[in-house]
């Protein structure tokens, strides 16, 4: 509430309403906030469970066995015989509620060119 409040705050100063009037800048609003986070969050779980499946355990990006029980040579568990990664789950899925943020932040008019959509995505998945 405090974020959403300052945030609030700031974009109501007359110089920054000014420019957020000028530069077009609008927040996305529930519903698209809604849709975006609900997307990212199943998107989570559908890439999670691809990897699982379809991935060898060997390429997969985390192990699931001890630095000590890779040493001795054990062989690698497999996946059905973990413990769940129920708290990972909820962490993912905590962190992608915090996008409800958007909501209240001004941003650029959205585009609907699949083009800019893919160019963007290219971007920010470099940047981070």
């Amino acid at each position: 509430a405090g974020l959403i409040g300052t945030l609030q705050a700031v974009i109501s100063i007359p110089d920054v309403a000014a420019f957020v009037a000028k530069k077009g800048l609008e927040p996305y609003g529930w519903h698209d906030t809604a849709t975006y986070t609900a997307f990212a969050i199943v998107l989570s779980y559908a890439t999670h469970g691809w990897y699982a499946t379809h991935i060898s355990q060997d390429r997969q990006l985390q192990s699931f066995d001890s630095k000590a029980e890779i040493r001795a040579g054990k062989a690698p568990s497999k996946y059905v015989d973990r413990t769940p990664p129920a708290a990972a789950a909820v962490r993912t899925v905590a962190a992608l509620l915090t996008s409800v943020v958007y909501a209240f932040v001004p941003f650029a008019p959205p585009t609907y060119s699949i083009q800019t959509f893919v160019a963007c995505n290219l971007a920010f998945s470099i940047y981070w």
